[in-house]
């Protein structure tokens, strides 16, 4: 049996391997959404906002050094604002309701 512990940290050090890229996405296009390829893409700014929530709501700038891809704190808070609260909504729902 997986314990809690293990699992939390699992999911820190690759939040993607339990909220799937494919997922995120298709959640962006239901809501209408539409992005760039960019630095931060809807998937990993997801990714990374689990990994803030789960190191103890850490910092916008601590966020850009997790990211370990160039992003700066002030780019990760942009990214963060560009997608709508119902995508966040949306996908949490759904790995709420795969669970």
């Amino acid at each position: 049996m997986a314990s809690i512990a293990g699992a939390l940290a699992e999911l820190k050090r690759d939040p993607l391997r339990a909220v799937q890229r494919t997922l995120i996405e298709g959640v962006c296009r239901e809501e209408g959404y539409r992005w760039r390829d960019r630095l931060l893409p809807p998937a990993a700014t997801i990714g990374l906002f689990i990994q803030q929530v789960l190191q103890g709501n850490a910092s916008c700038q601590a966020v850009g050094h997790i990211a370990k891809n160039g992003a700066t704190g002030s780019a990760w808070c942009q990214a963060r604002g560009r997608l709508p609260l119902a995508v966040f909504r949306k996908v949490l729902r759904k790995v709420h309701d795969a669970m």
